[in-house]
């Protein structure tokens, strides 16, 4: 089963999907996945505000697009911005470093976060200023 979102890039999108997210998951008979949960807020919070970093007061009139993918194995989850951030820093922050780094620091504690609740998350460029977060959890 795959659910896809393209929502306005908002603090209130991100609100419907919290609710709506576990509702449809749970609906389709699958175990109730609070860390997957926790983990795609997370990423949601990061792209919002990378999209606001880069667009201001035109944060809303951007999109964020959402794939949630479930089988037999695993819980996937694809959010999509137009942030352009840096996927080598993100991507640096989930492999090398450690919560005692992070604990006092402004940014990264999200994502060290997202590394201890699911089982594998990635970056990658898109077109344009696009990046892709994806996040793993198998299924318990």
């Amino acid at each position: 089963m795959v659910i896809n979102f393209t929502l306005p890039c908002s603090i209130q999108s991100i609100s419907y999907l919290d609710e709506v997210v576990p509702f449809v998951i749970e609906q389709s008979g699958e175990v109730t996945q609070h860390r997957f949960y926790f983990a795609l807020h997370e990423i949601l919070i990061n792209s919002y505000e990378s999209v606001q970093s880069q667009y201001g007061d035109q944060t809303e009139m951007n999109s964020l697009v959402v794939s949630i993918e479930l089988n037999q194995e695993e819980v996937i989850g694809i959010v999509t911005d137009n942030g352009g951030g840096d996927i080598h820093q993100c991507q640096a922050i989930v492999n090398e470093k450690q919560i005692e780094e992070t604990l006092f620091e402004d940014r990264g504690r999200g994502l060290l976060l997202v590394r201890e609740l699911v089982d594998d998350v990635s970056f990658q460029k898109g077109n344009g200023d696009n990046v892709i977060t994806t996040i793993r959890k198998r299924r318990t």
